[in-house]
């Protein structure tokens, strides 16, 4: 029973998160979403260290540029994010990434409590700035609309993340 709620918790979550985040792109995305770059393709993954675009990379850094712990948590959750969208055509790396998804939020919500959901929301909507990267991430999303993922305890929330974030400002 127990198994249950938890299963439509989250299904209720992800709609909620859905919502949220289409309704911020049809409001607030030429607002926070950096132009793209017409003379590169869709997915192109840039020269930073983190395999993302170089654009979403600068968002990251110049909107928390006082925490690192921040940055390095939504450093995290875009190369996640970026990776789902880029595989999405493939259902078995979509599977390996919405893992590594779950394992960002998790970092980030332990990362940065008081920040709440909108940087997530934000830096969705600084990724998912074209319709090619739109309906890529709409192919990802459709392999996971039953599946259940069951979030780590409280006291594993800290090993989500790919660097310790205790160790960082």
């Amino acid at each position: 029973m127990k198994k249950i709620y938890l299963l439509l918790g989250f299904v209720i979550l992800f709609l909620i998160i859905l919502s949220l985040w289409f309704f911020n792109y049809l409001t607030l995305g030429s607002k926070t979403t950096l132009p793209s770059n017409p003379n590169h393709s869709a997915f192109e993954i840039k020269t930073n260290n983190y395999a993302i675009r170089d654009d979403v990379h600068q968002y990251i850094l110049s909107t928390y540029p006082n925490s690192i712990r921040t940055q390095k948590a939504l450093l995290q959750y875009a190369k996640a994010f970026s990776a789902a969208v880029f595989d999405a055509q493939s259902l078995q790396l979509s599977k390996i990434h919405n893992q590594e998804l779950l394992d960002a939020i998790v970092c980030f919500g332990y990362s940065s409590p008081e920040l709440g959901s909108s940087p997530l929301k934000l830096l969705r909507a600084n990724i998912l700035n074209t319709r090619e990267r739109i309906d890529a991430y709409s192919k990802y999303n459709s392999y996971f609309t039953s599946d259940f993922t069951e979030f780590p305890s409280e006291n594993d929330a800290k090993k989500s993340c790919s660097e310790d974030p205790d160790l960082l400002k």
